[in-house]
Parts: C-alpha cells; structure tokens; sequence
C-alpha cells in the first residue's frame, strides 16, 4: 500500500480502516461500525480502537468506580496517568473527581463552604501526591492538574506525615503479622538458627555480623523463613524493607516489591552508579528508619546493583565505613540457577557479573539451608523419594555434577528418561520449520500440548489449580505466541481480539514509519499487536504497574 501522511487525516484514516477491515464494499460501509455510520473515518477509527484516545482509560475508570473504593481508585488513576498517554489529565480528574474524593467527602461532611471544599481537593490531591510519589513522580508533573501549593497552609501541616513510613508502620495487618510469628516453633532447626542469628543482627545492630547471604536450594524452605523475619521485625514496631529481584519473586514477600523500583535503582548500570534517592524525599527517610533489608533471588542481579545501593546507603547513612551504611542487610538465594544476564557474554563475563566478584562479598557471612522440606513434607514414602531424586537432580545441574550429553557439547546435560515426553510425530506428520517462521512450530510441540493440556476442555479437571501446576517453558518470544496460540485454540470458549495502538514518539520520524510496519514489531514483555484471547485462558501480566 502506498504512503499516506498522517497530515492528510482523511486518507490517512480511511488507510488505517483498510488495513484492519475486512470486506467493505464501500466508502460509506467502511465508515460503518455496529450499524452507525459515521461522518468521518477518524470517528469510524475511533470507534473501533485503532487509534488513542482517552475512551478506555473513561471506560477503565466508570468500570472501576462501581466497585473500587476511593483510595483504590486513585491508585488506579496514579497508574493510568503515569504509564499511559492520557491526553487529557485534567479532563479524567474532573470526570471523576466525586469518585475519587468520596472518602474525604464523607470525612468532612460536618463542614460547610468552601473551607470544605478546600479540604477536601487538598486530601484527595495529597493521596495522589503520595501514590504517585512511589512511581517517581509528583502532582507537580502534571500541570493541568490542581496543585498543592494552592493550600500552603494545608501543605505545611501535612509535612509532619510521611507516605512512605505510614505505610510500613500501619500498613501490614497486625493479626496477620501475629499469625505468622506464633508459627515460628514450626521452623526445622536450620530455619530457626537462621532466624534467631538475623533477629539478634536487628535487635542488637551496633555490634557483630550485619550482612548475611542465605544459600536456599529450592524446597529448602527459604521462602517461609524470609516470610517469618520481617513478620516479627514489624510487629515489634520496627521497619523491614523486603525486595526481590524478579517480580514474579517478589509476589512471595510481604510487600511485593522488586529491588529496582524501592532503591531506583538505574536501568542502565556501571560501576559508579548511585541510585535516584534524593536527600529530602521521603524514601530517604524510610530507608533510614529501616532496621532490615532483605533481598530475594539476589544471584540474578548485576553486581553493579548491589555496589550502586551499597554508595546510596553509605550516603544516606553519613556512615562510609560499613558497606550498606550499616544497615543489617540480608540476601538470599542460590548461585545454581539464574545469574545475572550479560548480553552476548561468554560464561567468564556472566560469571564476572556475579555479586561474588564484587568486593562487598567477602562481607557477607554464608548461612545455608541443608535439609529439602518439600521432601519431609511428602504425603507418602513413594512421593518423598521422587522429590527426593529430582532434588538430587536438580543440584547436581547446578554444581557441574550431572553427566552431560558430549554428543551435544560440555554445556548439554543429559534428562532423566523419566521426564522425557516421546515424539511419536513422524517426519510426514511434520510441516513444522526448526527455525520457527510464521505459523510454524517447533518439531514434537503438539505431542507436548497433548499431554501437559490432555483436559483442557474438562470443566472439573481444569481448574485455577489445573493451569497453575503446569507450564510450557521455552527459549524465545517466537515460540512462546506460536505455543500460546496452540493450546489457545484447543480452549473452547469465545475468542477476543484486541488490536494495539503504535505510535513513533518522534513526530518528524513518525511520518517515515507506516502503522503496520509498526505492527509488526515485537518488543520483549509486550503483547502482540493482534492479541487474540479466549474465555477460560489464564493470562500472566507482564508487568506489576501497581504493587500494591
């Protein structure tokens, strides 16, 4: 198709309609959506999604206001102006001003004029403040909105309270904090040694050990131990930071947040690299109220990571004489699986990345976990010994003692016949590509689909349970969709599809990219931009905006 200017809007948009439509007959059929007829094709294009415009985050906002409470509400609308274009900011928060407002409305009923009204904005505005503040942003960043310092009265009042340690001091429900720590007896006594080392680390913080490394294989039992520490740090009235460094591992800690996005740390990292902590901020003053860290799955984190939270920590702490200015800081995880990633990096480089290769290292004392608890654990003697080998198994992977596979190469380990799932495809039923081009899939994947999803269609068998316990892991996007769109179409429920909506940042290089050009660029953590999605799917989001 030849190019058209997005200048010209009325052939540009009618080229849009073209491209996503299917068998109009005429100009004014294309124009034509749910039986409306429309005077444009922009209005037509509109209609229909393909281009942005403020109606979904309208739509997300009336879907959510009858139902969400008004704080979940303004965290919805904090996400929804911070990681969307919005084109009109201030149009949203009139919109919904009541919804947003509606706690502090019934707060403050008993008073009258406008030093009510007045109040009320500065509230629902200072919420705002406080929840974009977490993102890295500010009211303030956004100018057509209301800002604070139009009530520097109400501003100077609300100085005294800090966002941030509010919600670590109140923000955790005490009964559950109590519940967790009456079962610290439950600990096996490599747990509680653990446990009892790190918590006099934190009562007593002056003198001895301050930074531990927890070496946890899995099913040794690390994730509930890293449950009961900042359990019991917290109920005491003290401040525990817990952080991953993957989010689908911070899903597991109390707080559910990723190293990255509590110590800001950069994207872009070297070796003298600070994170993005200002001295007035309120996360500055959190971090030194702080009287734990904890770190999970640090291993797969660039030294880099930890040398630049360990120069903020010693700034934020006046104390350049202990790493992590002092604070009892505890990581864990296990160096046998994923290390940090190194773009095009030779084993030596990967390995050069490690925290092991940092200075700070050496300052951390080992504490390792030696008994498996999934296996004591076992239901029967014949679970507890196939748990058992596959635990075996998988240490042997991690530490080089597994046989490999020299036919392959040094770096192929030899499967376990048992976990092996035979090809019985032959090479006429076989249309499939190795290199995996459009429409193509990998050689034997059906036969895998068959038996990981044999009951996909059985209502009683497929359960939320059925999907969690199963997966199809593989090493490349490509294979991923084709995979994805497979077993989707084995689903029997209805389908639904959902065009994106590509844009070039650059408004003078966005005249040389047409649209679907722009389509057909996949991006890593990104849907397609034809994402077609069946009732009963089980859908992963890729990214957290609102941890919370």
């Amino acid at each position: 198709m030849v190019h058209v200017s997005p200048r010209d809007m009325n052939k540009f948009y009618m080229r849009v309609l073209l491209c996503h439509r299917k068998g109009p007959q005429s100009f004014e059929q294309l124009r034509t959506v749910d039986g409306v007829t429309y005077e444009t094709y922009r209005q037509a294009a509109l209609k229909l999604g393909y281009l942005e415009d403020d109606a979904e985050w309208v739509a997300c906002m009336t879907e959510a206001a009858a139902f969400k409470k008004p704080y979940e509400l303004r965290q919805l609308f904090a996400t929804i102006i911070v990681y969307s274009q919005v084109s009109e900011v201030r149009q949203l928060w009139d919109q919904f001003y009541d919804d947003l407002s509606q706690d502090y409305a019934y707060t403050y009923r008993a008073l009258q004029g406008q030093e009510k009204e007045d109040l009320i904005q500065f509230k629902t505005l200072k919420s705002l403040h406080d929840l974009l503040q977490i993102n890295g942003y500010t009211v303030a960043d956004f100018d057509d909105l209301p800002q604070l310092h139009q009530y520097p009265e109400l501003v100077l009042d609300s100085l005294l309270r800090n966002s941030l340690l509010r919600r670590e001091l109140e923000g955790y429900d005490q009964s559950t904090l109590q519940s967790i720590v009456d079962q610290e007896d439950q600990l096996n006594d490599g747990q509680r040694a653990i446990y009892d080392e790190i918590l006099q680390a934190v009562d007593v913080s002056a003198v001895g050990e301050k930074m531990f490394f927890i070496d946890g294989p899995g099913g040794t039992g690390k994730s509930t131990l890293l449950r009961h520490i900042p359990a019991k740090v917290r109920l005491s009235g003290k401040i525990a930071i817990a952080v991953a460094s993957s989010g689908i591992a911070s899903l597991l800690l109390m707080g559910r947040r990723t190293a990255h996005s509590t110590f800001r740390i950069p994207l872009k990292l070297n070796d003298k690299s600070t994170c993005a902590i200002y001295k007035q901020s309120n996360l500055k003053t959190l971090i030194q109220r702080a009287s734990l860290v904890i770190w999970d799955e640090a291993p797969m984190t660039h030294l880099h990571a930890f040398e630049a939270v360990d120069r903020t920590l010693r700034d934020i702490m006046d104390n350049d004489q202990e790493p992590f200015g002092g604070k009892v800081f505890v990581l864990s995880g296990d160096f046998r699986q994923i290390l940090p990633v190194v773009v095009r990096g030779t084993p030596a480089e990967t390995i050069d990345a490690c925290l092991k290769s940092s200075s700070l290292w050496s300052h951390f004392k080992q504490l390792q976990f030696t008994e498996n608890m999934r296996v004591q654990s076992a239901r029967s003697e014949s679970t507890a010994a196939d748990l058992a080998a596959f635990s075996e198994f998988l240490l042997k992977v991690g530490e080089g003692r597994h046989d490999v596979n020299r036919s392959l190469g040094k770096d192929f380990v030899k499967i376990p016949r048992d976990m092996v799932i035979d090809n019985t495809e032959t090479d006429r039923d076989m249309d499939e590509d190795e290199d995996i081009l459009p429409g193509a899939m990998p050689r034997g994947l059906k036969n895998i689909i068959d038996v990981m999803y044999a009951d996909i269609n059985n209502p009683e068998i497929a359960t939320d349970e059925y999907f969690a316990n199963r997966t199809i892991l593989t090493t490349t996007n490509a294979v991923v969709q084709r995979i994805n769109e497979a077993v989707s179409q084995r689903l029997s429920g209805d389908s639904h599809e959902y065009l994106s909506v590509d844009s070039v940042d650059d408004d003078n290089e966005g005249n040389f990219f047409e649209p679907e050009v722009l389509h057909t660029v996949n991006s890593n953590g990104i849907p397609p931009h034809k994402l077609t999605l069946k009732e009963g799917a089980p859908i992963m989001m890729m990214r957290n905006l609102n941890p919370d």
